[in-house]
């Protein structure tokens, strides 16, 4: 496909350092390099690293202005028909618990009658790597099935009560 959905993910930020007036929206460049980005966070650390998640379930770590080599999270070793990462979300208190919250959704197959299924999961941080997720964490939160075609997608948000995510 010529176009990859502009491959290049920009983040609009309200800044001070436009020239032209004291206050404006100006367009940057982060990183490009992506397939097609579906959802884009920063965690509570306050590190200044971005995390773009993309449609396939890889989620990337853009330190600066580069996507780093390896992802968060790569959820690629799935061998699922139309999956996608719809919502993801770092608990407040990740750095001391390593959770992490995704939605998402995929068809049993591209069939007229396929299944739809929502899910929204939680992930554990990797014991040996504590930059990443372990992809085998899973925790299945939330599973529905949809047998027809509906628009149903949402936000995973956190709100200043930490036990309460959704």
């Amino acid at each position: 496909m010529a176009i990859t959905h502009f491959v290049v993910l920009f983040l609009l930020a309200i800044t001070n350092t436009c020239t032209s007036q004291p206050q404006c929206i100006c367009v940057q460049k982060i990183a490009d390099g992506f397939i097609r980005p579906t959802v884009i966070r920063s965690k509570p650390d306050r590190s200044g690293r971005l995390y773009v998640g993309d449609i396939t379930g890889t989620i990337w770590i853009v330190d600066g202005t580069q996507a780093l080599p390896r992802p968060l999270l790569d959820l690629g070793y799935r061998e699922l028909d139309s999956f996608t990462l719809q919502s993801m979300q770092f608990h407040p208190d990740y750095e001391q618990n390593g959770r992490l919250f995704l939605q998402y959704h995929y068809l049993e197959s591209f069939a007229s009658n396929a299944t739809r299924h929502q899910v929204v999961s939680e992930f554990r941080r990797d014991d040996l790597d504590q930059d990443l997720i372990d992809p085998e964490s899973e925790k299945i939160l939330l599973h529905i099935n949809e047998t027809r075609t509906m628009h149903t997608e949402g936000d995973v948000s956190s709100y200043e009560d930490k036990e309460d995510m959704f």
